[in-house]
């Protein structure tokens, strides 16, 4: 068969790209059209997500896409999850969306668990164990302050959702991303009536919540006559658009290993697995972790270590100090000749977890508060990062074993992450399991699938497994130097406990 041509645009936390997909029955290849950074913007004490240019940047890729090809079959999206914002009657976008990382966030969560709602009551009403960068602690915010979203609001769209409504004009809430908002029910998938009524939030500000995989409409007109492009008739589908979900779609596992491990290495680092339905019991809630929709009623059980956020504040702030461009090629260079096992921090620490300005100095004072090598040179600062990334990534996979009461026999690595091979390998060794790292795009590799069953080119996700192998590469880590890392480990924990008491 001759090639068909789909769109993949994939917002992420820290950047995002727009991809054209090529098919030819039996394998893909993606052409990257436009490749852009997602910078927030605070402007009077908040911090938001810059919408309109993110909006912006993905009509420069469609613009290209329709350039270049004839015809395109159809365009997906998906982003982060948790964050929304609120569509008024007279159909516009009232304020952009906040950040999740917004420091009012965290003023406000305390208020809120204390007086409102309490976190025990939310992860049983909803399978999510609340912390201040959930959609909901935002809702409140608008609520406590009367803010004109509230008022003059017609429908709540989360992320994804409000880049469809710009290319459709349809209102539509995704149930994968829904999820995400710590007000959706998973186990009766709605809009959870208790926690709209403490919030007095009306329920028909809510949308419908439609599944991964269903087509809602074709780009408007008006969006070809923005751009001074000829129209077209391009399909939007919508994949699992919260990106984790999405990502698991796109990943080929082996067929004979019954307990797959997952880790998202990116801005997020997220430890995770599959499970039949959302699992919501005490001991689930005690060691953090929480449930999200998968694609096809799964569930994804996981829990967020802060992950590639805290070097990629380093880099900005040595960017800012020796007025130089520190790339990634740089630090993957630099940071394996200083001397391992020298210092470790909790990458989860609050203090890690805040948009701040100078994330080096708070690597430093966390090193000197618990009595430590306090490195000073970048190879040293980011071995300290990478090393102890490793060794929280270990911490969380043991507490998601005692969970599901098995031991995992493999660890699927996804993500833009695992481009940094040497940190592949330390999670092989630590975890002393083998490592299968890619495809480093499964975000955008799970929506193709998608858009390729809404176009019948496949029946369902399972039958796109052989595109995928024939389409990715995957790389394979065996574990090596085990009792080394065992014994930092050790060093690790004594760390932590000396932060916890």
């Amino acid at each position: 068969m001759k090639n068909k041509n789909y769109l993949v645009v994939d917002f992420g936390a820290s950047n995002g790209r727009v991809s054209l997909v090529k098919f030819n029955g039996e394998k893909f290849s993606f052409e990257e059209l436009n490749r852009f950074e997602n910078r927030p913007v605070k402007a009077s004490e908040t911090l938001y997500w810059d919408i309109l240019r993110l909006y912006y940047e993905m009509k420069i890729g469609i613009f290209k896409a329709l350039v270049k090809y004839k015809e395109i079959i159809s365009l997906g999206l998906d982003t982060w999850g948790t964050d929304f914002g609120i569509i008024g009657k007279n159909g516009k976008l009232i304020g952009n969306p906040i950040h999740y990382r917004d420091k009012s966030r965290n003023n406000l969560y305390s208020e809120f668990i204390n007086n409102i709602i309490t976190k025990k009551e939310i992860f049983f009403l909803t399978g999510v164990v609340l912390s201040s960068y959930y959609g909901i602690i935002n809702m409140y915010l608008l609520k406590s302050t009367k803010a004109p979203e509230l008022l003059n609001g017609y429908k709540y769209l989360m992320m994804p959702d409000i880049f469809n409504y710009f290319l459709t004009g349809n209102y539509l809430n995704e149930y994968t991303n829904s999820s995400t908002s710590a007000m959706f029910n998973q186990v009766e998938k709605k809009w959870e009536d208790k926690i709209l009524n403490k919030l007095s939030i009306s329920k028909d500000l809510f949308c419908s919540n439609v599944l991964p995989g269903t087509s809602i409409g074709t780009i408007n007109d008006s969006v070809y006559e923005d751009m001074g492009i000829r129209k077209s008739k391009i399909n939007v589908v919508v994949p699992a658009t919260h990106d984790t979900s999405s990502a698991i779609a796109g990943i080929p596992l082996k067929k004979n290993i019954k307990n797959n491990l997952f880790i998202a290495l990116g801005t997020w680092c997220i430890v995770l697995t599959v499970t039949k339905n959302p699992l919501i019991n005490e001991n689930v809630y005690n060691l953090g972790f929480s449930n999200v929709a998968g694609d096809k009623n799964k569930n994804i059980l996981f829990k967020n270590v802060c992950g590639l956020w805290i070097i990629e504040q380093c880099m900005r702030k040595w960017v800012e100090l020796k007025e130089v461009n520190i790339s990634w090629s740089y630090i993957d260079k630099v940071y394996p000749k200083a001397p391992p096992f020298k210092a470790f921090i909790d990458v989860d620490d609050q203090i890690f977890l805040k948009y701040n300005n100078d994330m080096i100095r708070s690597i430093l004072d966390y090193c000197i508060s618990t009595k430590q090598y306090v490195p000073k040179e970048i190879n040293e600062i980011a071995r300290c990062f990478y090393e102890s990334l490793t060794m929280k990534l270990k911490y969380t996979i043991l507490k998601l074993e005692s969970l599901i009461n098995c031991k995992f026999e493999s660890i699927n690595i996804f993500g833009g992450g695992i481009k940094n091979k040497l940190l592949c390998q330390w999670i092989a060794n630590l975890c002393n399991l083998p490592v299968n790292a890619g495809p480093a795009e499964a975000t955008s590799v799970g929506n193709l699938l998608m858009q390729l069953a809404a176009d019948r080119e496949i029946n369902n996700i399972e039958d796109g497994k052989e595109i995928l192998i024939n389409s990715t590469e995957i790389l394979h880590f065996e574990p090596e130097n085990t009792e080394i890392w065992f014994e930092a480990y050790k060093k690790y924990l004594n760390v932590l406990n000396q932060k916890m008491q």
